[in-house]
């Protein structure tokens, strides 16, 4: 499986990339920190998900998930947020936003979370 990281916080990232190595296992996944980078991945791979701060520099979080849903419907989004707006989330939705995930409280379920998403 393949996941890709879209999130500002490099820290933050790399936090989530290992979290998810240790409860995915046969995950490989790669972190962008910026809207440029997180094009170059998109160019070179086909994720099985993504997990998108909503916070994403610029119009990134937007952008980004409308640019991976219309290559692949079946890409499995999950959108990060920490304060979000009723507009930003509904913007999400319309661009097929599967789940949102609070990553300040609920960031150890995100694993869970993932699997529940692309086994069920």
């Amino acid at each position: 499986m393949m996941i890709l990281i879209f999130d500002s916080s490099r820290a933050l990232a790399d936090r989530l990339a290992d979290l998810l190595k240790e409860h995915l296992k046969e995950t490989t996944v790669y972190r962008a920190t910026t809207y440029k980078e997180a094009q170059i991945l998109l160019a070179k791979h086909r994720p099985d998900a993504i997990l998108l701060d909503m916070k994403f520099p610029g119009n990134g979080a937007i952008d980004l998930l409308r640019s991976v849903k219309k290559a692949n419907e079946q890409t499995t989004a999950l959108v990060l947020y920490s304060f979000v707006d009723d507009f930003s989330l509904s913007l999400c939705r319309a661009y097929g936003a599967d789940v949102f995930v609070d990553k300040n409280k609920d960031f150890k379920t995100i694993p869970t979370v993932l699997r529940r998403l692309l086994y069920n």
